[in-house]
């Protein structure tokens, strides 16, 4: 019977990441606004005074208001991009009853219940996972989207260390490197390189950021993986198969209201309607009662990833709008040697902030963005026989239709399993289940239903 509730209501774990894009696109509103008044009476003068050489004359202050015109204009498209994200972030997502979505191993669901193990997501070559594993056993238990976050900030160590190392011995022996490029014939003596600083301390603070918000990640311990076991004989007539609809009966208490208990049958092991012939036969069948959200809030990972990613945003424009340049008229020639160089560094500053920023945001929100779920599992495992014994007419002369005799041992597991997803439509990733106080009652009830529903008694 279908469930007639259509939609269901999950917790909004997303509000400090609301509460966090609209600051933040308080902030980048107000410095860009502030640029935008700052330049716009330069603008306007350069534009009805200057000349072509005038402009080739004040170069400086050209493309000074050119890139603070392009920055602007940035800070305003993502300060609408924030404010619109953030209030988005308070509304309570309502979703289809079906939304919790199956297991991404979904059958490999009842081997995990017997075997007392969890399967989380395998990324296959990963250097990072492998030293990790080495220090950290458990990493191997963290979720998929975890251990993407710490492949991608902790593999970013070696990055960082070889672009800050690199930036300081070009910004400590430039003068060594000018010399040599003169050796070559080529005249670059009177060439400003700046000082690099900027640079590597935003791959600094990047690093410290990354490896600080994916290190709560790693998991420490090993997550409970344990179910109680119950088993049972049943000798009935019938086919075989209807023992799955017998236990899948036998379990409507586990539902919960008017949602209805997912089922899961591995049909490519059920006994075909049409056999002729006697045989034996195995078969796993799950039962899960509707997932219901409980609050996962994202975590000490997210808020930090969170808080550091909307910082290195923010003072992405501040640096930037904060910095004075020398505006006097000058030579191309003499621009391009002394003053184009600090432009492109602090070019290169602002953007590496901003986009290793919004990196480390969409980190954080793919984290805020992850549900946890409660539910009931009970797996069953049938092990048979079947004969076909052939009816006689009441002459006893023709035979009639032909009757199964069906024995099977069948063995119950039940536990109260914790899963998540990455977003509501995700898969979900089974991360812990263990027996509860009413689980060995629950599996005692299903032992009993489902022999009175095939009409035999449960041994």
């Amino acid at each position: 019977m279908a469930s007639r509730a259509s939609r269901i209501k999950i917790g909004n774990q997303r509000r400090l990441c609301g509460v966090v894009f609209l600051a933040l696109s308080g902030v980048i509103g107000y410095f860009s606004y502030a640029e935008a008044v700052h330049i716009t009476p330069s603008i306007i003068s350069a534009y009805e005074k200057m000349d072509l050489q005038e402009a080739l004359r004040d170069l400086p202050l050209l493309v000074g208001l050119l890139l603070s015109g392009l920055i602007t204009l940035v800070g305003a498209g993502l300060t609408i991009f924030c404010f619109f994200f953030g209030l988005k972030c308070f509304v309570p997502p309502a979703v289809p009853t079906n939304t919790p979505k199956p297991y991404r191993n979904q059958p490999q669901i009842p081997e995990l219940l017997r075997n007392g193990e969890i399967r989380t997501f395998y990324i296959p070559g990963s250097k990072v996972l492998k030293l990790l594993k080495k220090l950290f056993p458990n990493v191997r238990h963290s979720t998929k989207v975890a251990k993407r976050i710490i492949i991608s900030d902790f593999g970013f160590i070696p990055k960082a260390i070889f672009l800050a190392g690199l930036l300081i011995g070009v910004s400590n022996y430039r003068a060594g490197i000018l010399s040599a490029i003169d050796s070559l014939g080529v005249n670059a003596s009177s060439v400003l390189i700046p000082s690099l600083a900027p640079l590597v301390w935003v791959i600094l603070v990047v690093l410290c950021a990354r490896v600080a918000g994916a290190a709560p990640l790693i998991r420490l311990r090993k997550p409970e993986a344990r179910a109680l076991m119950s088993s049972s004989e049943y000798a009935f007539e019938g086919h075989p198969n209807t023992i799955y609809s017998a236990v899948q009966k036998a379990a409507e208490g586990m539902r919960r209201g008017e949602l209805d208990n997912r089922i899961h049958i591995d049909d490519t092991k059920l006994v075909p309607a049409g056999v002729t012939e006697d045989g034996t036969f195995k078969g796993t069948m799950l039962i899960e009662s509707q997932p219901l959200y409980i609050r996962s809030g994202g975590g000490p990972a997210a808020m930090i990833l969170l808080i550091c990613g909307a910082a290195l945003v923010a003072c992405s424009f501040l640096y930037y709008f904060g910095l004075d340049y020398n505006e006097d008229p000058m030579k191309a020639l003499s621009f391009a040697k002394i003053e184009l160089p600090i432009y492109v560094r602090d070019v290169m500053v602002f953007v590496c902030g901003l986009l290793w920023g919004r990196l480390i945001l969409l980190q954080s929100i793919s984290l805020f963005s992850h549900y946890n779920y409660s539910s009931v599992m009970v797996s069953a495992e049938f092990t048979g026989s079947y004969t076909l014994q052939p009816s006689q007419s009441e002459a006893g002369t023709q035979k009639g239709a032909a009757k199964f005799g069906s024995r099977t041992e069948t063995v119950f597991r039940g536990a109260r399993a914790i899963s998540e997803s990455y977003h509501t439509w995700g898969p979900r990733e089974l991360v812990s289940f263990a027996p509860t106080d009413g689980t060995d009652e629950l599996l005692e009830k299903i032992r009993l239903a489902a022999g009175e529903n095939l009409n035999t008694q449960a041994v």
